[in-house]
């Protein structure tokens, strides 16, 4: 059996209608006979191209992906691996999202503050 080879890359605005068009015909075949026929014939193929090429400009997109995860759990099992039993992880003041993402992956807020001064970067 000849297998297509495949690779995965992150999707760039170039390739929204691609996309668009994989979206509606999976979303057709998973959803015919579940679904009115009619019902699923409507969906514009240009409007999904449109909701792709939006999503695609989303600065936010990459958010909740599971890349952090991968990255998290991979820092984790790395120092795991090199002997610490314990770490101390650091946010910005104010960086809500990443005060979320750290507990729930089991990180414990010590409300330790730290001040740094610094005239670079």
């Amino acid at each position: 059996m000849d297998r297509m080879a495949h690779a995965i890359r992150t999707a760039t605005t170039a390739d929204a209608a691609a996309i668009a068009r994989l979206h509606l015909s999976s979303y057709r075949a998973a959803y015919r006979g579940l679904l009115p026929d009619g019902f699923l014939a409507a969906y514009d193929p240009a409007e999904r191209e449109r909701r792709w090429l939006q999503r695609l400009r989303d600065p936010d997109r990459t958010w909740r992906q599971g890349l952090g995860c991968a990255l998290h759990s991979h820092a984790l099992d790395a120092l795991t691996v090199r002997g610490f039993r314990s770490a101390t992880l650091w946010v910005l003041d104010g960086n809500q999202r990443a005060c979320a993402f750290y507990e729930a992956t089991g990180w414990t807020p010590t409300r330790e503050t730290r001040h740094r001064r610094e005239s670079t970067p």
